[in-house]
């Protein structure tokens, strides 16, 4: 089964110092939609002409948290007693593709 451990993300791609950069800087760039010393007129006025950039980074952020937390894998799990969170995942992965009627070379695109 094909899994989003397998996709490759572009913060995956770089090295860690690269990716801690790459994080900060698209942090700087959502926080300043954010300004507390910036007129609260202008800064919603900002926010709402750049609502594009401002939705695109929030997730992006929100997805390196995610990665952060839990790995590639943006679903969850039973933990039964005594099983790893891995194990737990992966269980549920063969349970999905098995549901699903998958076999070896199929491909899933995980929304």
């Amino acid at each position: 089964m094909s899994s989003a451990e397998d996709a490759p993300t572009i913060a995956g791609l770089l090295k860690p110092l690269d990716r801690s950069l790459a994080i900060e800087t698209r942090a700087g760039n959502y926080l300043r939609y954010f300004d507390p010393n910036q007129n609260k007129t202008e800064a919603a006025e900002d926010r709402q002409q750049n609502a594009v950039d401002v939705s695109n980074t929030y997730y992006d952020l929100a997805t390196d948290f995610y990665e952060y937390g839990w790995g590639q894998s943006f679903h969850f799990a039973v933990l039964h007693p005594g099983q790893s969170i891995d194990h737990s995942t992966a269980r549920h992965e063969y349970f999905l593709a098995l549901k699903l009627e998958m076999k070896p070379g199929d491909l899933v695109l995980v929304m």
